[in-house]
């Protein structure tokens, strides 16, 4: 009895057995059961880390606007005590030419 070809099974002769090729890929995820919180905890401090250099984060920025409005603020006080002084010297310059031309009317 001859064998079929390419069968497993023949009644006469052994057959040489096919090779198959396999392949196969895995991963490996590992947390202690009994890790008591430990890995949530993690989590949750990094969002609260996180919560606070954003907070200041915007503190800073407030910082800035408020120290560019006092020094806004600042130099309108500045300009305006300039204008004042130089207002009342002309009003007192104004007032001395007055008085002497009365002065001078007088005698």
């Amino acid at each position: 009895m001859d064998a079929n070809n390419a069968s497993r099974i023949s009644s006469g002769s052994l057959t040489a057995s096919r090779l198959f090729e396999h392949a196969g890929a895995g991963g490996n995820f590992t947390q202690l059961i009994t890790d008591f919180g430990k890995t949530s905890n993690l989590v949750a401090s990094s969002k609260l880390e996180e919560k606070a250099r954003n907070a200041s984060a915007l503190a800073t920025t407030e910082d800035i606007v408020i120290a560019t409005d006092q020094a806004f603020y600042n130099a309108l006080e500045a300009q305006a005590l300039v204008k004042g002084s130089t207002t009342k010297r002309r009003y007192q310059a104004d007032h001395a030419d007055a008085s002497q031309s009365d002065d001078a009317k007088q005698s």
